[in-house]
């Protein structure tokens, strides 16, 4: 018999279930509690990004939850929001310089992750607002759905410049026209921290 344990606690009223309904439970009551699962362990040992239903569980002895607060997953983004803000409207600068000073090469490897991080930015901001229970569109006096679409056009441009091979025109966009809605992001983020540190979870 397995035993099963959610957050160190052992768990003896889902050690006869199948796998697929204890993970579907504790996903439940985790829920409940506003919280979701971080991390699960077999014999203390990591399950990674399998999933525990595929696994062959003969011979295992433990399966562990580890869950976390969603209040503190959203903290922990912000936080780590606030860090990545300034990076990325410097870094777009930085490529922006480095496609005037034609150092081509660098530029290209550089703009793609660039780009996927103003993605991720913008899905962090909708996502945590969405949790925190905020209205997503304006943030902190900012009509964020507006710079938002800004944002996704000018990175449009972005590419359209890189098609026609006008890195002028490319530098540009970067550097005055995305960098610095990026840059006045950074109200927004602290508006949903403190909005964050008000939840108590």
């Amino acid at each position: 018999m397995v035993k099963v344990f959610v957050d160190e606690e052992e768990r003896v009223d889902l050690e006869d279930m199948e796998v697929s309904e204890v993970v579907s439970r504790v996903e439940e009551e985790l829920k409940r509690d506003g919280k979701v699962i971080m991390r699960v362990e077999l014999d203390g040992q990591p399950l990674g990004e399998r999933k525990l239903e595929e696994i062959d569980l003969r011979g295992v002895r433990e399966i562990a939850f580890f869950s976390k607060s969603v209040s503190e997953l959203v903290k922990e983004s912000l936080a780590d929001l606030q860090v990545y803000l300034p990076r990325l409207s410097g870094g777009l600068k930085d490529i922006a310089s480095l496609f005037r000073l034609g150092e081509f090469k660098k530029a290209l490897g550089l703009l793609p992750k660039a780009v996927e991080g103003v993605g991720w930015l913008i899905k962090v901001f909708e996502y945590t607002a969405l949790l925190l229970g905020v209205e997503w569109k304006t943030l902190k006096d900012v009509d964020f759905e507006r710079e938002r679409d800004a944002v996704v056009s000018k990175l449009g441009e972005v590419s359209k410049a890189l098609e026609d091979r006008d890195f002028i025109r490319l530098s540009d966009l970067l550097a005055y026209e995305v960098a610095p809605v990026i840059e006045g992001w950074e109200k927004i983020a602290n508006y949903l921290l403190s909005l964050a540190q008000q939840v108590r979870h």
